[in-house]
Order: structure tokens, then sequence, then C-alpha cells
């Protein structure tokens, strides 16, 4: 045992020693990296350009790196933990250092300092840097450190100073110049003159300005210069002309040679043109004079005779001292005569080249092209320039050279010949690099490139055009580019004019027609875009063209696919409402100028809701899809549907007359009749309901869209599942156009807030009474008027604005009951704070919108009151067709404290029914049967039902339309419990009973 124990603490101490001999190992490790990455900060911190130190807050320099050391001739140690101040970059004046201790207390108060500063070197050496603190900061957000940095702008300076004496002696030398000088923008209209160019135009600088100058040309000149110059400017050429200017005042003509460059921006755009004109009144008198003179010019012929041999001997001389390569050969082809420079370019002597033919000195490729191409067409001619030669020098290196040589007599009569030769080795190395470099950037671009010859035939195809071609390098070198790009309008499907063709024809850039697609040599189709531009010599000459063209067949699919659906309704495929309007404005405009007859439909489907609110949003997609591919069927070709929004359509009926239009809606009708929309275990059948106008030249879009809408809206009213023509006369119709009208101006009131709230009365039948309130709404005109609800709301419901105007009679009176309880609180007559129940009407509309809960209980978070006084009234119709909807909704309210009542009880079919799953407070008795209770038995028993009903369901119940007091009697019999009429109270605008309505000023 005991040595069991011994082995395990030998292990245990062989662990340990181990453990901390990898701990050693690991943490030299770690000192290695640390060393390394100190010395590569510092080898960058010492080499960089810039001085760069570290100062603690304080201003005592901590460290700095070599570039500053060295500029200054110093050592760390006269530097390294002095004040910054004080060191001997900084002493060259009181000023200076002062300005840098400033400059440290405030970069350690966090402040980044910056600015521009002079310091001095060795020996005295003064410059000017760009210098600045940054303060470093730690985790406290307190200054640990401040970096110093200095970068050296004494070449920025200077060239600064330059710059500005550059642009000084220029304004100088243009005012003080001989000649007058001009400056324009691109468009021609002059910017600047010298007074030199005034004096010598006759034209003020104010004259001159814009297109002033023009008006200073002689009149046969303008047309003339103005030519001239757009050529210019077109070419991009040296603008050089004689013409002449004449005063405006004394008429005096003044001969100029003008001459202008174009100045172009870093773009190598042109931006203006400047020139000088030169007064040349006095050549051209003298050209006049020169005619006159020419015959005393042939009696100096034998003069000049002599000084031309002196010249030809200068000339003799020139020849051989020109560091240029001449040479002289007979008609033998020897060499006769060379030049000094030509010897000492090929190192040969005048003994190793005299006698022997030029051609012995060329390459063996070149005298082969000199002997049988360049020599035959010489001896014809007389004469060759820029021939492309190779030379051998003595030592056996090759030079490039052009040689140009013509043919004379010399005093012997002799045939010979002078050629020069221009070494073009350098420029042709450059060329080939250039031309390597050309061919490479073509085969590495994204864009397609096609070069040809001047007659079309190509010569280059980069891998690109390639691809999109599907004709290869090799097979397309020497094809006709007609053959291998072949193109067609995409829309026509027609040939399309091939650019290069216009560009070799006409000599200018061309481009590609919109809408041109490439076919490629298997049949594919690309949507391309390319131009085309010549290809020039130096002379001007074209010599062929180059084409540059790109794949944008995915571009334009997108946009045609962005057109479509900006038009079009997605989910049926359909055109939409905006594109329908616009199809109907054009076909109201082929009206006034044709003779036709266009009708417009309006349909709404039947039964819709209930396929949507039984299986879902996606079963009511689908049965959306098939109605419109069930209404396009029914419709002529020429005809237009479009899906306008929700489970409405619309046809366009084009040169089509209204009995015809009924016939086709009749064939509509019935095809929707007998259509049946299964989904999963359901079949639905639908109806539709149509309203149509007939279009004439008369029709206004805006009138015959409100027109169609109400036609469709009165065939629903009328029991849906038919046809309404619209007629102007038609009453009803008239109402449903009035609808559209009031719904403009529910929106123009809602967003100037004209609604006011007014409550009326409803008074219990027990004692003590009770009181409770009624919360109605009345909307105020623009004239001030007060409109009844009886007005407005039935389009407010149509129109689906009830929601919004729920939404403000419950956020405004809520505001009225806060502001009420704040600024009564002391008092205990204020109606809400006597515990008044105020009901407030909800429309079905608002019930079946899932966020208006959402905002009630918003609103109520934001009002801090008892909302035992709040109550809500719906109808029994509300609460029926949204059952499911309307019990939730009470719930969630009722936990807070609200009451319901549910309004006009008895107006349904199946209202007991219904009551039981209901959780309302008050039923409120459907007014039409209140009113016959007196004088109708069976009605009288309806109501006493209906009240007995609801208390043995341990509800209040309310009857409305009290007019008088006998009603109000029977009802008290009867036993209801509240009751609200005329009879009782007329509605008022809510005022508190001891101060004036907050709403006072506001309504009627």
């Amino acid at each position: 045992m005991q040595n069991t124990i011994m082995i395990l603490q030998q292990e245990v101490e062989q662990l340990r020693n181990e453990q901390t001999q990898l701990l050693q190992e690991q943490n030299l490790q770690l000192e290695n990296q640390v060393t390394e990455t100190e010395e590569r900060f510092r080898a960058i911190f010492n080499q960089t350009f810039q001085f760069i130190g570290l100062l603690n807050p304080d201003g005592i320099l901590l460290e700095t790196n070599q570039t500053a050391l060295e500029f200054g001739g110093l050592k760390r140690e006269d530097v390294i933990n002095r004040p910054f101040w004080e060191t001997h970059w900084w002493q060259i004046s009181l000023e200076t250092q002062q300005q840098l201790q400033a400059a440290i207390t405030q970069a350690a108060q966090g402040e980044f300092i910056r600015y521009e500063v002079d310091i001095q070197g060795i020996h005295g050496k003064i410059i000017t840097i760009d210098f600045s603190l940054r303060p470093v900061v730690d985790e406290a957000g307190s200054v640990k450190w401040l970096i110093p940095e200095g970068r050296n702008i004494n070449d920025l300076k200077r060239t600064q100073e330059e710059l500005k004496q550059s642009q000084k002696h220029y304004a100088n030398l243009a005012e003080a110049a001989p000649v007058g000088i001009f400056q324009t923008d691109a468009d021609g209209n002059c910017c600047y003159v010298n007074e030199q160019w005034c004096q010598i135009a006759g034209l003020s600088a104010e004259e001159a300005m814009g297109m002033g100058w023009v008006t200073g040309l002689h009149p046969d000149d303008r047309q003339r210069v103005a030519a001239e110059w757009y050529r210019a400017a077109q070419t991009n050429d040296l603008f050089r002309s004689e013409y002449r200017f004449q005063s405006l005042s004394s008429g005096q003509v003044t001969w100029v040679l003008g001459q202008s460059v174009s100045e172009t921006d870093l773009n190598g755009q042109v931006n203006g043109y400047i020139g000088t004109i030169v007064n040349i009144t006095e050549r051209k008198q003298a050209e006049l004079e020169l005619a006159q003179n020419k015959a005393n010019l042939e009696i100096s012929v034998d003069q000049r005779t002599a000084e031309l041999e002196v010249s030809r001997q200068r000339h003799a001389d020139m020849y051989q001292k020109t560091p240029v390569m001449f040479h002289s050969i007979d008609w033998q082809g020897r060499i006769r005569h060379v030049s000094d420079y030509w010897l000492e370019k090929l190192g040969y002597t005048q003994d190793e080249v005299i006698g022997h033919k030029s051609t012995e000195f060329l390459t063996p490729e070149s005298c082969h092209y000199a002997e049988t191409v360049v020599l035959p067409e010489y001896f014809k001619t007389g004469v060759c320039s820029d021939i492309p030669y190779q030379i051998v020098t003595k030592g056996g290196q090759v030079i490039d050279v052009l040689l140009s040589a013509n043919s004379h007599q010399d005093t012997s009569g002799q045939r010979m010949s002078l050629a020069v030769m221009v070494d073009v080795t350098a420029s042709n190395q450059k060329l080939y690099r250039e031309k390597e470099l050309a061919q490479v950037t073509l085969q590495s671009i994204a864009d397609a490139v096609i070069t040809t010859d001047a007659q079309g035939y190509i010569e280059f195809i980069n891998p690109v055009a390639e691809e999109l071609t599907g004709w290869k390098a090799a097979e397309a070198q020497g094809v006709p580019l007609t053959q291998a790009f072949r193109i067609i309008n995409e829309i026509t499907r027609t040939s399309a004019e091939n650019p290069v063709e216009k560009v070799l024809r006409d000599g200018q850039i061309a481009g590609l027609a919109n809408h041109t697609a490439l076919i490629s040599k298997s049949g594919i189709e690309y949507s391309i875009e390319d131009s085309a531009a010549p290809i020039r010599n130096r002379a001007g000459d074209i010599i062929g063209a180059v084409m540059v063209f790109h794949d944008v067949t995915h571009a334009r699919q997108l946009q045609r696919d962005l057109s479509w659906q900006a038009s079009h309704d997605s989910l049926t495929e359909l055109v939409n409402r905006q594109r329908f309007e616009q199809e109907l404005d054009v076909a109201l405009q082929s009206l006034i100028h044709d003779d036709q007859t266009h009708v417009l439909c309006f349909l709404d489907l039947d039964q819709f809701k209930i396929v949507n609110d039984t299986c879902g949003h996606t079963a009511g997609d689908e049965l959306l899809r098939q109605v419109s591919q069930l209404l396009k069927k029914q419709i002529r070709a020429i005809d237009l549907l479009a899906r306008l929004g929700g489970d409405e359509f619309g046809i366009l009926l084009k040169q089509c007359s209204l009995e015809a239009a009924q016939a086709i809606t009749q064939k509509v009708l019935s095809a929707v009749q007998d259509f049946r929309f299964v989904w999963q275990d359901k079949v639905f059948s639908i109806g539709v309901s149509i309203g149509l106008v007939s279009l004439d030249m008369e029709s206004i879009l805006t009138e015959v869209l409100s027109a169609a809408d109400s036609a469709c809206y009165a065939a629903k009213n009328k029991g849906r599942n038919r046809i309404q023509i619209y007629e102007s006369h038609d009453l009803e119709l008239i109402n449903q156009r009035g609808e559209r009208h009031w719904s403009l101006q529910i929106k123009h009131a809602l967003e100037e807030n004209r609604f006011c709230l007014y409550r009326q009365v409803i008074a219990s039948t027990t004692h003590p009474p009770e009181t409770a309130y009624e919360v109605l709404l009345r909307m105020v005109d623009s004239q001030g008027n007060l409109i009844t609800p009886e007005m407005f709301i039935p389009a407010a419901e149509r129109y689906n604005l009830m929601p919004a105007i729920d939404r403000w009679v419950i956020k405004t009176f809520l505001d009225y009951v806060e502001q009420t309880l704040t600024g009564y609180e002391d008092e205990t007559i204020s109606d809400i704070h006597a515990n008044k129940l105020h009901f407030i009407n909800l429309s079905g509309n608002s019930i079946g919108d899932p966020l208006f809960l959402e905002f009630i209980k918003e609103e109520f978070k934001q009002h801090d009151f008892s909302l035992q006084n709040i109550g809500f009234e719906i109808t029994e119709t509300t609460a029926i067709s949204n059952l499911q909807q309307a019990t939730h909704f009470i719930h969630e309210l009722k936990q807070l404290g609200c009451q319901f009542s549910l309004d006009d009880f008895g107006s349904g079919m199946s209202s007991f029914g219904y009551l039981k799953n209901l959780p309302v407070d008050y039923l409120k008795i459907d007014g039409h049967f209140i009113k016959d209770i007196i004088a109708d038995s069976a009605t009288y028993a309806i109501v006493e039902s209906i009240n007995h009903v609801g208390h043995v369901m341990g509800l209040k119940t309310i009857a409305e339309y009290v007019e008088n007091y006998p009603l109000r009697e029977c009802l008290d019999n009867m036993g209801v419990d509240y009751v609200q009429g005329f009879g009782i109270s007329r509605p008022a605008p809510i005022i508190s009973v001891s101060k004036s309505s907050l709403y006072e000023s506001e309504c009627p």
C-alpha cells in the first residue's frame, strides 16, 4: 500500500513538473510574439516619413520616431522626458513655443488640434509642417496620451505659390500681348477678350460677350466663319481662318487671322475654346501690291540663281553634317553618298559603304520586300514614302526605319535617288507593347468587341463576342460582319440596320436602334445595345470600324416585367384599375373624332365574402382567379376586362351598342350564376351585380366611373345578381352618386376636424330616476351648417369610412372626459364624475376591423379614469353578421369594465336565437315597434315579449323613439327599464353643467 502511494506521489510530481515546463514554454512563446510585434511596430513607427511622437497630458515627450530625430539631428536623450515645447524643433521663436503650449492644454481637454507651423531642424533648417495633436482617451473618457504628428508641406506651399504666380503671369501676359486674345465656352459664347482684341475688332468687351462678337464680323464673312467654327468644334481640330471685322460705328474694315484651340477638362471633355486674332490688314494690302510687283520679281531671278547655288553648296554641307540618315544611290542601286550620321548610326566607314548596293544592308526579309515590291514601283514613279525596312548595323543590331526617296538628275544629267531614313525602333517597340496591351484588354473586358476593315470584313472578335454571336474568332476572320452579326427588331421581327455599315458610309459614330436583338449562329436570341465608331489612320481616312455591344436580355426582360406589373393585377393577371382608366380615357377621346359607341360595365361579385370568411383568403384568391377566366370567355377579343380591386371588375365593351352590351352582360350574368366554386369539401354558388353606362362624346372620365359605380350599387340594392343601366334621370342612381359626393365631404371633414359630439338622455322608469346618455355625431359643412347623421352615414358605410369616424368619436369623447375630470375635479356636478353612463355607437365595419379593438385599448391606456361609465352600442344586424368577431370584441372590452347595448333589437329574423350568445348588458328595442304599441296589440305583444325575455336573461331594456307622454306611460306600465326619444329629451351638444362646452364654439 505504501509503495502504491509513493508511486502515485512520484507520478503526480512528474505531471506537475511537465505542466510547469509546458507553461514556461508557452510563456516564452508569448514573450517572443510580443517582442516580434513590438519590433514590427517600432519599424513602422521609425520608417514613416511623418514626424510622430507620444506625449503625456502635461506635454512631456515620452516617445518620438527616427524621422523626427534625424530631421533635428537629435538623439533620444536630447528630447525624451522633456516638455515638448522646449525641444530643439520648437525653439524657432517664443511665439511658436507659446502656441504649442496652448495647443497641448486644449488637446489635454479632449480636443483635436490641427494647424500649420514652422519648425527648425539640423543646422537651423526651417520647414512648414501640417501639425496635429490627437488625444487618446481611456475607457473612462479621460485623456491618457497625446499623439503629435507633423507632415512636411514645404513642397505643397511652394507649388501653391507657383500656381498663383503662373495665374498672375498669364493674366498679365494676356493684357500685354500684342495680339487679341479671346475665350469662349463650349457653345461658342464669348466670356473674355483682352484690350488688344477690342482695339482690333472695333468692339467693346461688353459688346463682345456671349454671341455679341458675331455682330462685329463683316456681313460677307459671318456665314463662312460660323461654318468653319462649327466644323472645327465638331472634329476637335484647330480653328484657323482669315476674316474681317467691320466697326459698327465707323464702318472701318479690319482683316484678321483668327486661330483657336479647344480646352478640355481632366476627363477630356471640351469645356471651351481659347484663341487669338492678329491684324493682317497690312498683309492683305501687301498681297494686292504683290501682284503688281510680279514683274519686278522677274528681274531678281538671275540674282536668286546665284544665291541658290550658294544655298546648294550650303545644303551639301548640311547633308553631311545633319543628324539624319541621308544617302544617295545611282540607278543601279549603288550607294554614291552617305551622311556622317548614316555612317555613325550603322557603324561603317565611307570605304565600307560607297559602291555597295543599299539592299546589302537590309535584313533578308526587307531585301526581298524591296526587290519584289518597292523598287519596281519606285522605278515607275520615282518616289516612295515611309517604306518600313529593317537594316543591320555593322555590329549585327537590327534597326527599324522608315525610308522615303525621290529621284532627280545631278549636274551631269545622271538619274540619282536621294533617300532619307528615320529610326523608328523605339516607337515601333512602344507601338507593339501598346498593341499587345490593347489585345489583352479587348480579350478581358465584359463587353463584346468586333473590329472590321474598311469593307466591313471581320478582323478581330473577342471572347464575349464569340459567345454572343456563336462564331469562333478563327472562323469569323475575314467573314462579312452582316453574316456573323445578324440583328432584328425584337418587336417587328424585321431586319435591323447594321451600325457598322452606317459608320463606314457616314463616317460618324452610330448606335443600334431601340429593341434590337442579335440572332446567334445557333439561333439563340439576345437583346443587345451597342455603338460603333470609325477607325481612322493618321491622314483621317477610314480604315475600318469597331463595334462594342453587350447583352441586355435580362435587363429588358426585367423592364418588361416591371411594366407589366405596373399595369396588371398580379392575382388574376388582368389589367389593373390604373391601366383600365387609361384605356377608358383613350376610348372617350376617340368618341370625339370617330362615330363609335362604347359601354362601360362595373361588376361586383355577390356572396364573395361568404367564401372568404368560411374558407379563408386562399380560397377567395382562387375564386377570383377562376371567375377572371370565366369572364374572359364571355366577352369579345376587342373588349377589355380589368380587376378594379377586391371583388370588383370592370369591362370596357368597345364599339358596342347598349343593346349589344345588355346581351353580353346577360351572358356574363348567366355564366357566373351557373358557376360552382368547389373548395375542399364545400361547394359555393355566387352571383354578380352589374352596372352599365353608355359612353358618348360628352362623357367625362370621372363622371362615367361614378355613374357605373352607382349603377352597380343600385343593382346590389335591388336584390343582387342583376343588371342595372345608368340613366341620368333615375332617382335611385342620383342618390347613389350623391353618396359618392358625401364620401368626399366626409374625408374633408375628417381632415379638417369638422365633426362635433351631441348626446341624448336615456331616462330610467324607476324611482328614484337614473339617467344615461347616447353619444351622437353631427358633421359641420364648410359654411358652418349642421348635418345630421342620416345624411352622411349611409355613404360612410358604403365607402368604408365608418372605422375612421368611429376612431374620431372615441378619441374625441375620451379627450373630453379626461379634460372634464381634470378641470372640475373639485366639483361634483360633472355628468361623467356623477357616474352617468354614456353609450358610443360602433359600426359593423369597425367591429370587423382586427386593429380597431387594439386602438380602443390603446386609447383607454392613454386616458386614466374608470371605464365603468363607458358603454358601446352595436346593432343587432352587426352582431349577427359578425357573431364570432362581435362576441370576442364584447368580451375583451367588458373585461376592462365597459358595458354593451344591443341596438335595434327585434329587427333581425332570429333575434332570440342569437341573444343568448351575446354577452350584452342592455337591449334597445327597435323603435319601429315602439311607435305602434298603443295602436297595434300585436306590436305591443312583441315588445312585451322582448322586454320579458331580456329581464329573464338579466338584461335591462331600453325603448327608443318615445315621442310623447302616452308612449312613456305605456312603457312604464310594461316594465321597460329605460326610455329615449324626443318625448324625453332632444339631442344637445355635450356641455358641462357648470362650464361652457368644449365644443360650444364649434357646433351649432
